[in-house]
């Protein structure tokens, strides 16, 4: 049975029977007290820009959406322009962070942080990045955005599933990571992929280098570089450092 499959299943185990959350317009983002700080912030700065106007947020708990285990927020489309995004409860908490280290990598090497807690400039940095998504998806249109996305997935190791959603599945145990490496050993290893830890690490560092994850990551970036006085954020020395 595929990987694809098996998380295909475990989704449908899920249950998501729980009360649904509140819907914020992002204009009334910076207001409503039941959104995590960073994204109040944030949606502050952006007020005034259109691209964002028919933009809703929604606060869920990890426990209630299974997608937000190992993901600390995430994108729905609408047809019509309507786009949701879908922040977990626990974003300003910072404990998720182990569970994804490259975005505090991403983050720490962009603006060559030291090594003290940022966990309100992440926390930022993720609802930033889920409005670049919007953007981009704005920008090319729906479909083109979906056409050059899935083409891209399919070019991660581990095809078709983000880290996010591979790291929660091996959390609840419906994925044997080990079990999935070993099957394809000999092709992982020409790939330089030599242990199941090394395959999750890959993942992490392949979907960072999609153009769609890689727009919205420099997206976030810019705007906090822009903001980060306003933000609040800590004094730093260095200037962005971002790939073109």
């Amino acid at each position: 049975m595929s990987i694809l499959h098996r998380l295909r299943e475990a989704r449908c185990k899920a249950d998501l029977s729980h009360e649904v959350p509140i819907m914020t317009p992002f204009s009334e983002l910076h207001q409503e007290r039941s959104v995590p700080t960073s994204a109040r912030k944030v949606s502050k700065l952006l007020g005034g820009n259109t691209q964002f106007a028919n933009i809703k947020v929604t606060v869920d708990a990890p426990e209630n959406d299974p997608k937000l285990k190992g993901s600390p927020g995430r994108i729905r489309l609408d047809t019509e322009g309507n786009h949701t995004i879908i922040l977990s409860s626990q974003i300003d908490e910072g404990d998720w962070m182990s569970e994804r280290p490259e975005i505090e990598e991403l983050v720490r090497t962009a603006f060559n942080l030291p090594p003290a807690p940022i966990h309100q400039v992440i926390s930022a940095f993720v609802f930033a990045h889920e409005l670049g998504h919007v953007g981009h998806v704005n920008e090319q249109g729906k479909e083109e955005w979906l056409r050059n996305r899935r083409q891209e997935m399919t070019s991660l190791p581990v095809p078709n599933v983000t880290p996010g959603r591979m790291l929660r599945n091996i959390m609840i145990g419906e994925i044997d990571l080990a079990d999935y490496w070993a099957d394809k050993q000999e092709y992982y290893e020409g790939m330089g992929i030599m242990s199941p830890s090394d395959l999750l690490e890959a993942q992490r560092r392949a979907y960072r280098n999609l153009p769609t994850e890689s727009y919205a990551d420099n997206f976030a970036l810019e705007l906090l570089d822009k903001n980060w006085e306003q933000l609040g954020f800590p004094a730093r020395d260095h200037e962005l450092q971002i790939d073109p």
